[in-house]
């Protein structure tokens, strides 16, 4: 069978069989004229190629098994491929989970009473922060920069809920900002836990420019509630660039814990 037959009977292209050549995967005998011939046997190796990248063995693997192939290494080539499915079905639940409560979030977020203050009890919540603060325009780097140093503690496609500790004594404000992460056992310099208890919470719609009205709205609230604020102001970023194009459609959530 000359190398356009083959190709065609397996939909795949001469390129391909001649890279499988050069790897050493099919070795095709060569008529007078320097054409090459595939036999039967070709077929039952180009079978097995085929039947293993389908499970995605890499080329490295197929090289290694076809030298060695008997039994024993079939079983045990065949083991691996089935832990390496069930650990990539783990991952995805995990990934299938995390766009769910991200969903769910925006879902929330969507529902809130804007411009309320409200007294919400909170569990004990962990973050990880940057240790440097940032201005408006450094937010977004510096959250990259946060999410790149701790990037197996949170998802690849910036699913964790985030936000900044704003610093009220400078003017402008700066921000420190930080990941929520669900591990609460971490422990380093940048972990900080947030712990459970009484929280005023109030929620915008829109641009941040209502970031100042809204602090002043919780502010007052202490004032007239005789209650005393025992954290910095929490910004978290609910709906904002990462879900839609449209600062009308921003949603944001200031929080500070609070006691009688």
């Amino acid at each position: 069978m000359k190398i356009n037959e083959l190709a065609k009977l397996y939909d795949i292209t001469a390129h391909t069989l001649r890279y499988y050549e050069k790897l050493g995967l099919i070795t095709p005998d060569y008529d007078e004229n320097g054409y090459r011939n595939y036999s039967y046997e070709h077929i039952e190796q180009l079978n097995t190629i085929r039947d293993l990248r389908y499970f995605d063995v890499s080329i490295t693997e197929i090289a290694d098994y076809l030298k060695q192939k008997e039994i024993s290494k079939t079983k045990e080539l065949l083991a691996f491929e089935i832990e390496a499915l069930h650990q990539l079905i783990s991952d995805s639940q995990k990934k299938i989970e995390l766009l769910i409560e991200r969903v769910q979030l925006i879902e929330e977020a969507e529902s809130i009473d804007y411009q309320e203050v409200l007294l919400v009890q909170q569990p004990k919540r962990l973050i990880l922060k940057a240790s440097t603060v940032a201005t408006d325009e450094q937010i977004d780097f510096t959250l990259k920069e946060l999410h790149k140093k701790y990037e197996p503690l949170l998802s690849t496609n910036n699913q964790n809920l985030f936000g900044s500790i704003i610093h009220l004594e400078e003017d402008p404000f700066t921000y420190q900002v930080f990941y929520f992460c669900p591990d609460l056992t971490i422990k380093n310099e940048d972990a900080e836990i947030l712990p459970a208890g009484n929280y005023l919470s109030y929620s915008f719609k829109g641009d941040y420019e209502q970031r100042k009205k809204g602090i002043a709205t919780i502010m007052n609230y202490l004032t007239t509630h005789s209650l005393h604020r025992a954290s910095p102001f929490y910004e978290s970023y609910l709906i904002d660039f990462h879900e839609t194009n449209k600062p009308e459609e921003y949603v944001t959530r200031l929080e500070i814990l609070v006691e009688s």
